[in-house]
């Protein structure tokens, strides 16, 4: 359980097939959601146990990883983690980042 409540998770990705392509932040602020999307995104970030989790994911990085960068703010504390793939960061991760990305302007 994080401490405080959700406020805005925010994203930055780098990398993928083309090489390093540093995209634009996506920021999601939680008062725009719904209290079904609240609900969801609230227990993914939970289940991440981000208090539990290093700032930075240990792994080599290699061609066409991407690289991601969470950023979930609350009331209380902001808390920051990098990971990319294979480095064996929790899947909840994904998902979460997932969830963020999704909502990007297009």
């Amino acid at each position: 359980m994080v401490p405080g409540e959700l406020t805005r998770i925010r994203i930055e990705r780098e990398g993928g097939v083309v090489g390093p392509i540093r995209r634009p932040p996506v920021s999601l602020e939680i008062s725009e959601l719904n209290n079904s999307e609240y609900r969801e995104i609230a227990a993914l970030v939970a289940s991440a146990l981000l208090d539990e989790l290093p700032e930075r994911f240990p792994g080599e990085p290699y061609p066409d990883a991407m690289q991601t960068t969470l950023v979930v703010e609350t009331t209380r504390r902001v808390f920051t983690v990098t990971f990319q793939d294979g480095d064996g960061h929790p899947e909840e991760l994904d998902r979460i980042a997932g969830r963020v990305w999704a909502r990007r302007p297009r």
